[in-house]
C-alpha cells in the first residue's frame, strides 16, 4: 500500500519527516530542519514486515522530476 501527501510548493533544500504512531503515519515538512509543519496523516492497517522507500514524482506526464536524498535514516 502507498499514498501521496503534498506539502505544496517549496524550494530546495527541504526536509521531510515521517512519524509512525500505531497505525497512523504523520508527514512533516521543514525548510530548515528545525521547525516542522504537519502536512498530512494517513491510517494504515499495519501487520508483519514494513518496507520503507523514497520516491519522487512530477505528477505531470510530460515533465521529469529529479531529487537527491541524503541523511536518510530509519529509527
Amino acid at each position: 500500500m502507498s499514498t501521496s501527501t503534498s506539502a505544496g510548493a517549496g524550494a530546495a533544500p527541504a526536509w521531510v519527516r515521517l512519524v509512525r504512531s500505531g497505525t497512523v503515519i504523520s508527514a512533516y515538512w521543514s525548510a530548515d530542519g528545525a521547525t516542522w509543519t504537519l502536512v498530512g496523516q494517513d491510517t494504515f492497517a499495519i501487520s508483519g514486515s514494513v518496507y520503507v522507500g523514497l520516491a519522487v514524482s512530477s505528477h505531470d506526464a510530460v515533465r521529469l522530476a529529479t531529487a537527491s536524498f541524503d541523511g536518510v535514516g530509519v529509527q
